[in-house]
């Protein structure tokens, strides 16, 4: 076990927070990170993510937990430019998955919108508490309660073409990359 724990202290790549120590006693080994000031490190781990632009969106899972009054996750599947299609990575962590499958290709995304807020028990951690999509056809949501400060996104004038964000343990924010008619 010593070994792999200085393998992992001497590992450097900017995704990774560094290993300072370890304290190896009978009953217990402890690893050592860099304090972090003000936060967590479920904050610090928060990543920024970009799908990028697609032809359309085919279909978008949304992941929301038993407990957690937050949205867990979204994998989107895009139908790229040359007509293959292609799913994105997993946005957050898996829980139970609502499937909005679009009625492609007449059916499209226009517009987001929802609530962010604090997650309880979470000290200060920001999650989507709720979302809905809007297509051109109908509304998909909402998932999760109503609760935190509002957002939306533009419903009129184009359609969603990718998707961009943060996440870790939740979706904990989400943005549109929009193609105007």
């Amino acid at each position: 076990m010593q070994q792999d724990t200085e393998f992992i202290a001497r590992l450097r790549e900017r995704n990774l927070m560094s290993l300072r120590a370890f304290v190896r006693i009978p009953d217990r080994f402890s690893l050592v990170y860099d304090y972090i000031p003000n936060s967590s490190l479920e904050n610090t781990m928060n990543r920024h993510w970009d799908d990028g632009v697609f032809s359309t969106v085919m279909k978008v899972n949304v992941y929301t937990g038993n407990d957690e009054r937050v949205v867990r996750a979204v994998k989107v599947k895009y139908m790229k430019r040359d007509g293959d299609s292609v799913w994105s990575l997993l946005h957050g962590y898996s829980g139970t998955v609502n499937e909005i499958k679009l009625d492609y290709p007449s059916e499209e995304i226009v517009g987001i919108e929802g609530y962010h807020g604090a997650v309880e028990g979470r000290d200060g951690s920001e999650a989507i508490t709720c979302i809905t999509f809007h297509t051109n056809m109908r509304e998909y949501g909402p998932f999760r309660e109503e609760v935190g400060t509002y957002f939306s996104s533009t419903l009129y004038g184009g359609k969603v073409v990718g998707f961009s964000g943060r996440s870790g343990s939740y979706l904990n924010a989400i943005g549109v990359h929009v193609e105007y008619f």
